[in-house]
């Protein structure tokens, strides 16, 4: 039926505009009436095709979704707030050295010009988003009036919560705009490494890669927590294998376990720590309380098991 109302909609002006008020009725009710935990179960069988046991999660995916409801300490806002993050990271790693360069932020979207950028290549994106990013490669060629609207756009936008109802973002305020470097390596291996170190109950478990080559094809492995690779069908939910994946030297990789060591103490349950690998040096991403939202498709099947067996839960084996 809703296929069907689709349809009719996308070759009937009229029905179209008819339609509108009902489908903004039903948005309003999804997005804001609907209670956590039948929005959750919705979408998780919507994805999975089949339904969640909240009581009873087994597999990685499943144990996501009980922390959604049942792990929200109010200082994980400032984790998933883009520019409140570098101040706790700076803070628990005693550092700023590993924050990306911030070039300039604003709170008001008509500051983002061409004289407020610098002239090297930068990244602007909003701290209470994912994928509001812009790569300015030369601002010489930007149509910064367009720029300006986009960003004026991202403030209106319904928050990132409704969507999969991810706790720590639903409080995040809606002001920050941030300017930074943009990152890339000037080797002839690879452009960029991300490394997402996974951790479970304050220890590290595993390491999802991800390598931009030069060319600009992206790839990922899963690792274990030595860096050693899994098979190449083992997958978070990025299907393109890195073949010969190049390490960093052993100095940097303690480096990094080391960083990712201090800052998974906070965090009872589970937190993804993000960090990327320039030339030698490394840089904090972002910190992730749900991997994909819990809807990435791990693969194969009994590696969501097997990561579902890592993350302790308070629930397990009731």
């Amino acid at each position: 039926m809703k296929e069907k109302l689709s349809k009719l909609s996308q070759s009937n002006i009229i029905f179209s505009i008819l339609l509108y008020p009902a489908k903004v009725l039903y948005h309003l009710l999804f997005h804001y009436l609907v209670p956590d935990k039948v929005a959750i179960e919705r979408k998780f069988k919507k994805i999975w095709g089949y339904d969640l046991d909240i009581k009873n999660p087994k597999t990685f995916s499943e144990k996501l979704q009980w922390l959604k409801l049942n792990d929200r300490k109010s200082w994980y806002t400032n984790c998933a707030d883009k520019m409140l993050v570098r101040e706790y990271v700076s803070e628990k790693l005693g550092t700023d050295k590993y924050l990306i360069p911030l070039y300039f932020s604003t709170e008001n979207y008509k500051e983002i010009t061409k004289e407020n950028i610098p002239s090297v290549p930068c990244v602007i994106k909003c701290s209470h988003d994912n994928n509001s990013y812009k790569i300015i490669q030369d601002k010489e060629n930007e149509n910064w009036n367009e720029l300006r609207q986009y960003y004026k756009g991202r403030l209106n936008s319904v928050n990132i919560f409704w969507s999969n109802r991810e706790w720590p973002y639903k409080s995040i305020k809606k002001r920050w705009f941030m300017v930074e470097a943009f990152l890339q390596s000037k080797g002839e291996d690879y452009k960029l490494q991300e490394y997402k170190f996974h951790c479970f109950n304050g220890e590290l478990k595993i390491i999802d890669v991800y390598q931009i080559g030069t060319e600009g094809f992206k790839r990922a492995r899963i690792l274990n927590d030595r860096f050693e690779p899994y098979s190449e069908e083992h997958s978070m939910g990025y299907p393109n294998v890195i073949k010969e994946l190049i390490l960093p030297d052993e100095e940097v990789r303690e480096e990094m376990l080391d960083m990712v060591k201090t800052l998974a103490k906070d965090f009872e349950y589970q937190i993804r720590i993000d960090v990327y690998h320039v030339d030698g040096k490394l840089y904090i991403g972002e910190l992730t309380f749900f991997d994909g939202a819990g809807f990435d498709f791990i693969t194969p099947k009994e590696f969501n098991r097997e990561l579902g067996d890592m993350l302790k839960l308070p629930i397990d084996n009731n």
